[in-house]
């Protein structure tokens, strides 16, 4: 597959129109919803998550090549405590459909915002659950790892709650 480049950043292409991110970012927070938005790139994507707009867009890829968008978002008020929030933490979650998820407990966690986990993978191992991940312990932030981290769920089938409705 090629990627759409904006010079040598890749540009987030939209998959909804502008008034579609507005609509949506207007309901959620007419429902005192926190709406989140990913892109990848920069571009109309990138744009649409920020003027709709989304509280936490996320996974701005190359957005320090448009400088008028890092503007904006500042502007706005969305690169305010951003860096690592949601991934300084590494949450164990289970789900009966896969649309309702419910935490069964938090496998790691850091002190600092700056540290995190990401792209774990998962390996069931007997009653146990092995989780890998990569980590950011040292790293320059919670995105540029330093380690690869195992960690280990002891019979984590019994964490979570029996969601099935008793009749």
């Amino acid at each position: 597959m090629d990627f759409p480049f904006i010079g040598d950043a890749m540009a987030g292409l939209p998959a909804l129109t502008n008034e579609e991110f507005r609509a949506i970012a207007d309901e959620a927070r007419r429902l005192g919803l926190v709406t989140t938005c990913h892109t990848y790139g920069i571009g109309e994507g990138a744009w649409g998550c920020v003027e709709a707009p989304f509280d936490v867009p996320m996974h701005m890829m190359d957005a320090d090549h448009d400088p008028e968008l890092i503007r904006e978002m500042a502007a706005r008020g969305l690169l305010k405590g951003r860096a690592g929030n949601e991934r300084r933490f590494l949450m164990l979650m289970y789900s009966l459909d896969a649309l309702n998820w419910f935490p069964a407990g938090c496998v790691a966690a850091w002190p600092s915002p700056g540290q995190g986990f990401q792209y774990n993978a998962l390996l069931v191992d007997g009653d146990d659950l092995l989780v890998s991940s990569r980590t950011a312990k040292n790293a320059p932030n919670q995105h540029d790892n330093d380690l690869v981290t195992i960690h280990r769920v002891h019979d984590f089938r019994s964490l979570a709650l029996n969601l099935h409705p008793v009749v």
